[in-house]
Parts: C-alpha cells; sequence; structure tokens
C-alpha cells in the first residue's frame, strides 16, 4: 500500500487520538477542537519580506511596509536586492534605515542582464527550507518571479504579491493574494522628503563636505573639535581620481550600524566598533578615500549631508557614538 499523504496521515492521527480519550472517559464523540499531536505540530507563522530593489522603487517603500505591519506572524527576515553601486538605488538608503531592512548587494554579470532576480530566488528557496518560512512577501512587479512563486505555493507556502500597475497577470494570478501599489504623492521639503530629493549627485574632487552636524541638546552634541578635527586635506590631482563619493560612505555606515553590536537598547554603535564594521563589508574601506583622515571626520561629514539618518554624541569614556535615527512607526 501506498504511503499516506501528510494531510491525511495528520487526520489519522487526529481521528485515533479523538478516539482514544473518549474510551477512557467514557465520554460521547465529539467534533469539537482539542490539542492533539496533529494540532501540535502545526507549523508557526513565519514571514519573509523580500524586495527586488531595482524592480520596486524605494518610494513604495513606506507603503510596503504599511501593508506588512498588518501581518499577525512573525517577521523574522526582511531583505531588499540591489546593485548598490549604481546611485540610482541609492535611494533606498533611507527606507533601509528606518524600517531595519538587510540590504544584499548583487552586481551585474553581464550587459543586459539581471542577476537580482536570480540571487532572490536561490535566497527564498533557502528560506523556505532552512528557516522554515511559511509567508512570503514578494515586493516586485517583473514575470520572472512567477515561476519561483508556483514552487513556494506547491510547497505549502503563503506568497503575497505586493506590485505597482505594471505587475504581469501571470504573477498577479500566481499568487495567494496580490496588493496593489498607489503611485505615491510628491514628496514636500524637509524631514518627510524621499531620499531621491535629498540625495546630492556625486561630490567633485575639489569640494569638501561640511562638518557640522544638525542641532541637538547640549547633553548630547559633541563638540565641533571633536567632530571636525582637522579640516579635511585638499584635494590634488594626482588625488581626485580615487575620492570617493559620500553616498557610499553613507550607505557603508548604515549597513555597518545594523550589523553592529549595540551599546545600549538606544540603538547607540562605538565608532570604534563601526570601523571594525566598514571593514567587514569592504575590505579596502579607509576615511581617506573618501576626503577624510579619521573616521570620525567622515561621519560628521555623512550627518551634515543627510541630517535626518544618523545621529552623533558623546560618550565618555569612549570617543563617539553614532546611530540612525529612530525609525518612524507604522500605525
Amino acid at each position: 500500500m501506498p504511503p499516506s499523504p501528510p494531510n491525511l496521515l495528520l487526520k489519522h492521527v487526529n481521528s485515533a487520538f479523538r478516539q482514544l480519550i473518549r474510551t477512557d472517559h467514557h465520554l460521547p464523540p465529539t467534533n469539537d477542537i482539542i490539542t492533539t499531536p496533529a494540532t501540535l505540530l502545526a507549523p508557526e507563522r513565519r514571514v519573509a519580506l523580500l524586495i527586488d530593489g531595482e524592480n520596486c522603487p524605494a518610494t513604495y517603500a513606506e507603503q510596503v511596509m504599511r501593508h506588512l505591519a498588518h501581518e499577525h506572524g512573525a517577521i523574522v527576515v526582511r531583505r531588499v536586492y540591489a546593485n548598490w553601486s549604481l546611485p540610482n538605488n541609492h535611494s533606498w538608503i533611507e527606507p533601509v534605515a528606518r524600517y531595519d531592512l538587510r540590504p544584499i548587494h548583487q552586481g551585474r554579470v553581464a550587459t543586459n542582464k539581471n542577476a537580482i532576480d536570480i540571487l532572490l530566488t536561490v535566497e527564498a528557496m533557502e528560506l523556505l527550507y532552512q528557516e522554515r518560512i511559511t509567508c512570503f512577501y514578494l515586493a516586485a512587479s517583473d514575470s520572472d518571479y512567477t515561476p519561483l512563486v508556483n514552487r513556494l505555493r506547491a510547497a505549502g507556502a503563503e506568497v503575497i504579491v505586493i506590485g505597482n500597475g505594471h505587475t504581469s497577470d501571470s504573477l498577479k494570478e500566481a499568487c495567494n493574494r496580490f496588493i496593489p501599489l498607489t503611485k505615491p504623492e510628491p514628496a514636500t521639503s524637509g524631514e518627510g522628503a524621499s531620499m531621491a530629493e535629498v540625495t546630492p549627485q556625486p561630490p567633485t574632487p575639489t569640494s569638501s563636505h561640511a562638518t557640522a552636524v544638525p542641532p541637538r541638546s547640549a547633553a548630547t552634541l559633541p563638540s565641533a573639535s571633536t567632530l571636525a578635527g582637522q579640516s579635511a586635506p585638499a584635494t590634488t590631482d594626482s588625488t581626485a581620481a580615487t575620492i570617493r563619493p559620500l553616498y557610499e560612505a553613507a550607505f557603508l555606515i548604515v549597513q555597518a550600524i545594523c550589523q553592529a553590536p549595540k551599546r545600549d537598547r538606544e540603538g547607540w554603535v562605538g565608532i570604534g566598533v563601526l570601523g571594525q564594521h566598514l571593514r567587514r563589508l569592504d575590505r579596502t574601506f579607509d576615511a581617506k578615500q573618501f576626503g577624510h583622515s579619521k573616521l570620525s571626520q567622515l561621519a560628521a561629514a555623512c550627518i551634515a549631508e543627510y541630517p535626518h539618518f544618523f545621529e552623533l554624541r558623546e560618550s565618555n569614556p569612549y570617543p563617539l557614538d553614532i546611530r540612525l535615527k529612530v525609525r518612524t512607526s507604522i500605525p
């Protein structure tokens, strides 16, 4: 006799267990829901959010996270995939910091070939079997993800696709549920402005960044001498080609803060620990590559350029602490 399907086997276990406990206690049969070995085996709802950062623009990040806020399961994975060496993808710096997303890098392997969907597909299958993910939120609109959605559903997982108006019909039909995104309204100036508006063009080699920080309380505001130290070294023609743009440093710092152990519950990270994790992310990392002699000067320049993302403080006996600004809560 061929083996019974798993669902049928669990049904037999439930039935036998009910009969056993009713026989022992001379109680009439019942169809009420009771705790049985089969119900104890029911999987925990574990949720993963996977975002194709090149297929889903950063302007949709807030909508995606608002939909995820209604999820009752345990959200154990939040990832956004993109080629972070491309300036067009740097608009994701703000959402990554605000919503605690993990940025995953995948460079372009060939001309006109996008390897993001391949990497996302591979990691989705790893999450299915290794992390026991039972529900996937996929923020993408590309029909190339249709086979992945079909495969995940065949394995018993729930797949919810979040996409814009150009989402392919095949992807909509393949998933359990499709959540449409509405075109976001243009952001106003100020703290609510999107990263696309505040991200500067790559700085010219001869420009230097201000080292002032946004106004804060006197108790936590580092002194100007601590932050700036000596001014950034002047850029000469011989070194102009080696200066890296500041937005690359800002994105690396966001990743390092997310991964580094925190000094306290408020999310502060020591500047020394930050440097260690920056070198883990980029083995060639050096503040001098960005036109600054010290990491503290580079951090101050990033705060001056992106004041809505970072905070610095003096923390005796430690020289400096840095953290991401508190994320906006999602209702």
